[in-house]
């Protein structure tokens, strides 16, 4: 037995896969190699389950917690190794996790050609002394989706001695949490922060997870285009391009997969496919300012200097407003907290600044002060996004009162418009309190007896509390 379909069950149900497996171990007497697919709950709950199930016959759990050489003296020297009919083995996938190279033949599966883990030569190579010396064992493994391939490819003898693969579906919603923060981490910057432990897992978590959305061409697409991403920040770029072109095949409008493929044949020297990759990139989105910049890059690989020039002034953004671009991830993301949109992704607020500064380029206005420039232009885009999911729920401030403010705490910074841009992104409750004191002039007794009618509770010692808070980070956000 060498495949994964070899495993004969009808009913794929997590019932039916559960009963095929009771099946297999009551008839199982003595000596016996099963190997069972799953998540690390499932394998708890399932060990429970078949505890309660066959209460006939001894069953115990043996959990590795670390990379093992040999599982043979572990097992025998167990008190209870003569008396045991069925050992669950769980963590052994922690001791092929070393040995996996990412990339191996481009086709997503990451097993090194030249290295096999000790443990599965161990295996391969002591499995008549298993049969003959651990007799009554029948020993199940629990494993991930690559642990099963990793035993088909690299312990094929030990393996073909096995009853099959018992292979446990997810459950909708665990495998729909594990979806979304897989594909809400996957831009090639957060792949290159990953220590080689960490990427070595999201590949192979990736992997996995393509394998079990295969009727969803979307978020398998997604899936590929991180895989792909993985790749390319291990310096994988073979690989990467196979992946990037799975996405596009599954979806041929996805302009990120076409940009990342560009990158990764640029990486490999291909450049003219890479400006064939830009081109598809662009076409799809053409405010996409990224890929006008790297298929510039790539044209002067290509000895294609004026067109590159001009693919350079295409975007209207020289050398240092690309730079501060690409280094204004702190300030947007400061804005998008102040103003509530945490949820927002940074990229959409750059390529609104792209389109601001191409339009005003593009209109003879020469961007002098490129960095004042953009902060405005940042803070008018992230205002504009807040409005236009907070509306209901901002209130109104009269402008006086904004340079009331100004005069009364003495900031350093005489741009009203920007303060008023900061004060109505506050919370409605916060925006009530610095109207109530500052334009209405109430005490804060009367603030308090106010709120109090609203619904809001709140004491004078922490209305004062809140409101010097409120006047210091206003002061912050100005200076």
């Amino acid at each position: 037995m060498s495949q994964l379909s070899s495993t004969q069950v009808l009913d794929t149900s997590p019932k039916g896969v559960y009963r095929a497996l009771f099946r297999c171990l009551k008839r199982t007497k003595g000596f016996g190699i099963v190997f069972v697919q799953c998540s690390p709950a499932e394998g708890n709950e399932l060990i429970c389950r078949v505890q309660e199930d066959l209460y006939e016959k001894k069953i115990a759990v043996l959990e590795l917690t670390k990379p093992i050489d040999s599982l043979y003296d572990i097992v025998a020297n167990r008190d209870d190794r003569n008396d045991l009919n069925i050992l669950f083995i769980k963590g052994l996938e922690k001791s092929l996790e070393p040995y996996i190279k990412p990339g191996y033949g481009g086709d997503g599966d990451y097993y090194n050609l030249d290295t096999v883990p000790p443990i599965l030569s161990h295996l391969n190579q002591r499995r008549e002394i298993f049969r003959d010396r651990l007799s009554n064992i029948c020993f199940v493994f629990l494993l991930p989706l690559f642990g099963i391939k990793y035993f088909i490819r690299r312990a094929p003898d030990f393996f073909d001695w096995g009853s099959g693969v018992f292979k446990f579906p997810r459950e909708t919603e665990e495998l729909d949490i594990e979806l979304r923060n897989i594909l809400r981490e996957g831009s090639y910057n957060e792949c290159c922060k990953l220590t080689p432990n960490k990427h070595i897992q999201k590949l192979i978590k990736v992997e996995s997870l393509i394998k079990e959305v295969n009727e969803n061409p979307e978020i398998q697409a997604g899936l590929f285009i991180q895989q792909g991403n993985l790749l390319t920040s291990a310096n994988e770029y073979e690989a990467a391009v196979s992946s990037y072109k799975q996405a596009i095949q599954l979806k041929p409008a996805h302009y990120i997969a076409w940009h990342n493929l560009g990158n990764a044949l640029d990486k490999l020297g291909r450049h003219e496919e890479a400006v064939y990759s830009y081109n598809h990139a662009i076409t799809i989105k053409p405010d996409f300012q990224e890929a006008w910049y790297n298929r510039g890059d790539a044209l002067v690989e290509l000895g294609k200097d004026d067109e590159a020039n001009a693919n350079y002034e295409k975007t209207l953004f020289d050398s240092e407003f690309k730079k501060l671009i690409l280094s204004s991830d702190s300030f947007i993301n400061q804005m998008l907290k102040i103003h509530h949109l945490t949820d927002t992704d940074i990229n959409e607020v750059l390529n609104e600044l792209y389109i601001k500064g191409h339009t005003e380029i593009k209109s003879g206005k020469t961007l002098i002060n490129i960095p004042v420039w953009a902060r405005n232009k940042i803070l008018i885009i992230v205002r504009k996004m807040f409005r236009n999911k907070y509306s209901h729920n901002i209130i109104n401030i009269d402008s006086s009162f904004i340079e009331q403010l100004v005069d009364t705490y003495e900031y350093p910074y005489d741009d009203l418009k920007i303060l008023e841009e900061v004060i109505q992104a506050l919370e409605p409750i916060d925006q009530t309190i610095i109207r109530l004191r500052f334009i209405e002039g109430l005490s804060l007794l009367k603030i308090v007896k106010q709120l109090a009618k609203d619904g809001i509770k709140v004491s004078p010692v922490t209305l004062s509390k809140r409101l010097h808070n409120l006047i210091e980070f206003l002061r912050r956000q100005v200076v």
